[in-house]
């Protein structure tokens, strides 16, 4: 398939967050993996302006390898040391890197579906780690609202897993 302005667009719109949870895997830095995954976008809109264009038969495996490539070069310039004990547990296979970005960008595009105080209660519980005292306190609502609120919001996280799952294998 050629790469068009078309195809680009549907791209960024399709895998901009999965390669960017993917960058994030290998560089470590949410701006740096943005950065990246931006990057390789802008770059590709000036290829699919060229009259002549670029021929790739797996577009999805293109943009991963991609950014795996800009990912290894930005490490390389950088000279950031880590310590064994900061290394989160990364898949030994570059399919299931890709499987894990995917993945967590399905979860991430369900958290962003549910409404907005939903959203922020749920992310204060599981991201901040708040009690739901402190979740009460910082929102100036009651213990029971946000019981209700992260209730409901697990529920249709649930949902929209078993809707997948259903689909797939059901």
């Amino acid at each position: 398939m050629k790469i068009t302005t078309r195809l680009i667009e549907k791209g960024f719109r399709e895998y901009y967050r999965p390669l960017c949870l993917y960058a994030w895997t290998i560089v470590g830095s949410e701006d740096d993996a943005k950065e990246v995954v931006q990057q390789l976008f802008v770059e590709l809109l000036e290829i699919g302006q060229d009259e002549k264009g670029r021929e790739v038969k797996d577009w999805k495996g293109y943009l991963f390898i991609c950014v795996r490539n800009r990912c290894l070069q930005c490490l390389r310039g950088s000279h950031v040391t880590v310590s064994l004990d900061e290394v989160k547990e990364i898949p030994e296979n570059e399919e299931e890197n890709q499987e894990l970005a995917e993945r967590e960008a399905r979860l991430w595009d369900w958290i962003d579906a549910l409404p907005e105080q939903r959203r922020k209660i749920l992310l204060a519980a599981k991201q901040e780690g708040l009690s739901y005292r402190d979740i009460a306190c910082k929102f100036d609502i009651s213990e029971k609202t946000v019981e209700m609120h992260l209730g409901k919001a697990i529920k249709a996280l649930r949902k929209a897993a078993v809707k997948i799952y259903l689909f797939f294998f059901g």
